[in-house]
């Protein structure tokens, strides 16, 4: 019987594209892989192999067990293990010795085929199989190795897992810019024993391989850099524009820090043109803005120095005016573009990074569909100082734990604290304003209560003592950071557009518990509402919770309301 003939009951049909559409999970019927290119595929059933794994050759000879022939056959039992990776060979065809009684080995279609990988490809020279099955602890991936089969390099003394033999020597990653080589021996390239991941922060084992970078000393996990691998079908060089990006990465360093501190800059220029706001000249300013307003840019509290216009009532830090209109993201290698707003009517977004909803100035790539960044997540780069925490943070690509300080993601961690910081909180304003307090409350980090009580004087309800929060000193006023904020700091209310569903403007109104509900569908708002001052209508937006199609809906009733 042909291996074709074993693998199914049913003809199988060829089909140039494996791909399937829909939540069921597919698999090849052969290998157990995802299914994906050329392949076979049964029209009475939900059955589908790989090209590759059709064309499997019904007997071979392996290196690995040179004494006997093997043949391709289903697992008889269920208690049948691959020899080469120590895995379960359940409904998965494998290649199982001749003289099966005799010695029962049995290899799984992958790891048969592993032998063949170009050397090219991975190690620089020949592996020569041990055939004795051996306890060791395979030197790539540092994990051992028990009752399985193994590689030996003659060359190198390296004593490997046959899944570690097809491992790439080389790689690129969405976080360098240049590729990364294995390396077995980087103990002698770094004379100190402490090397830290780059991707996810945490020290390196060097008695083992990792991926390294010669040019800029770059390190990572054999794991986090395949976790990140970008596709070696891209050419990233062309997709970089180095011009594009010289000086750009170290303008938008400080825009974290300089944003939120007032600066006594001088020698500025008075007036300027900016793009975002073409129809007059910005004028400088120095003085202090009494009333809470937002720059235009980052939708942060306004501070000094900063350059507005007046008659429009915009507003722009100066470090904002200044950003450049391309440059690259720290996890993302492509050039990006500045706009003034998100390409959407009501100018709202949200941001692909935080997932907060923002008006502002964003980063776009139109490649990448709704590739929004807020300006703020744009600017972070690999290590951040921040005032809540001793010790420089690193941005970890591949970080696993919780923010100390609110329980969600953590993208930035400290290694020697063990600790991770969200994007949310490493990015929260130093100040904010809120209605029950006329002073700025300030983000502050530690507290004392001789009482050992800790609430929020906005909702009344208890805070944790570890998680950052605002506070006002004078009138000692603590309050959660998102109560302080509000669930949408960064949307400017006040502002005007026009949309498509109806015939007048509309303005960005904030809403409470208490206001009117939504004139389409009878809802109750969610801080943010749509107001229509000539119809006396207010509707809910596009974003936010509910979520509703009010502006669809609004020719329902646009009669009621005296529309023309």
């Amino acid at each position: 019987m042909e291996s074709r003939d074993l693998i199914h009951e049913h003809p199988l049909s060829f089909i140039e594209d494996l791909k399937v559409d829909g939540e069921k999970e597919v698999v090849c019927g052969v290998c157990e892989e995802p299914p994906s290119g050329l392949g076979y595929k049964c029209s009475e059933c939900d059955f589908l192999c790989h090209k590759s794994c059709f064309e499997l050759p019904e007997m071979i000879q392996h290196p690995l067990h040179p004494n006997h022939t093997l043949r391709i056959r289903y697992p008889w039992e269920d208690s049948l293990y691959c020899a080469a990776c120590g895995k379960r060979c359940k409904r998965c065809l494998l290649y199982r010795c001749d003289h099966r009684y005799a010695c029962k080995f049995s290899l799984d279609t992958k790891c048969a085929s592993r032998w063949r990988v170009n050397k090219d490809d991975c190690h620089q020279h020949a592996y020569v199989p041990i055939l004795k099955q051996i306890q060791f602890t395979c030197e790539a991936c540092g994990e051992e190795g028990k009752d399985v089969l193994c590689l030996y390099c003659t060359i190198c003394q390296l004593l490997i897992h046959t899944k570690c033999a097809s491992i790439p020597r080389t790689i690129s990653i969405l976080s360098h810019r240049h590729p990364l080589t294995l390396t077995y021996s980087v103990h002698q390239v770094k004379e100190h024993a402490n090397i830290l991941c780059r991707l996810c922060h945490r020290e390196v084992n060097i008695t083992y391989a990792i991926y390294y970078c010669q040019k800029c000393g770059y390190a990572a996990h054999l794991s986090c850099a395949r976790d990140n691998e970008w596709d070696k079908d891209v050419d990233m060089n062309a997709i970089i524009s180095e011009s594009a990006l010289i000086g750009s990465i170290g303008h938008i360093t400080g825009l974290l820090k300089d944003i939120n501190r007032a600066k006594n800059e001088r020698g500025l220029p008075r007036e300027i043109k900016h793009f975002s706001h073409d129809q007059h000249d910005l004028i400088l300013n120095y003085e202090e803005v009494k009333d809470d307003k937002l720059c235009d840019g980052c939708m942060q509290l306004i501070s000094p120095p900063f350059y507005s216009c007046a008659r429009c009532q915009f507003f722009l830090h100066n470090i904002c005016a200044k950003l450049p209109t391309n440059s690259t993201h720290l996890s993302l290698p492509f050039t990006f573009t500045l706009s003034s707003q998100a390409p959407f009517s009501d100018a709202a977004f949200k941001c692909c990074f935080c997932q907060q909803h923002r008006h502002g100035f964003v980063y776009m790539f139109r490649d990448l569909e709704n590739t929004i960044i807020d300006i703020q997540c744009f600017a972070i780069q690999e290590t951040l100082e921040h005032e809540g925490h001793q010790h420089p943070l690193f941005f970890a690509a591949t970080s696993i734990q919780k923010c100390k300080f609110c329980e969600e993601e953590g993208i930035f961690v400290c290694s020697p604290c063990n600790l991770a910081v969200g994007l949310r909180c490493a990015t929260l304003p130093l100040e904010a304003s809120h209605k029950y307090d006329e002073h700025p409350l300030k983000l502050t980090y530690t507290t004392e209560d001789k009482f050992g009580e800790y609430y929020c004087l906005i909702c009344e309800k208890e805070r944790d003592p570890n998680f950052w929060f605002y506070y006002c000193t004078e009138c000692d006023f603590p309050s959660h950071p998102q109560c302080a904020l509000g669930k949408y700091p960064y949307i400017k209310f006040g502002k005007t557009y026009k949309d498509e569903h109806h015939q007048h403007p509309f303005t960005i109104v904030q809403k409470t518990e208490y206001s009117p509900p939504c004139d389409v569908c009878g809802d109750y708002f969610d801080e943010v509402g749509l107001k229509c001052t000539q119809c006396k209508l207010t509707v809910h937006p596009r974003f936010g919770f509910p979520k509703k199609y009010c502006l669809e809906n609004l020719d329902n009733i646009n009669l009621e309301f005296g529309a023309e």
